[in-house]
């Protein structure tokens, strides 16, 4: 369970700017304020997605690739 609250964790962190980016557009574009496109290309711009590793899955990997079938 601590492992999922840490991605989870991660995950938001690595995308505060782009979160407080879109929240400012919102409320740009509800006020009738121009400019809040900007806002919404900079939150595009700084969104990230983290990659994680599962090393299970990599050593699968790795024995699925050294099995050469010759036919």
């Amino acid at each position: 369970m601590k492992k999922e609250l840490a991605i989870v964790l991660f995950t938001l962190v690595t995308n505060i700017t782009s979160l407080a980016a879109t929240i400012g557009a919102t409320m740009l574009a509800f006020h009738d304020i121009k400019g809040w496109g900007w806002f919404l290309l900079v939150a595009v711009l700084t969104s990230s997605t983290p990659k994680f590793k599962d090393p299970a899955k990599d050593d699968e990997k790795t024995k699925d690739n050294n099995t050469v079938i010759l036919g």
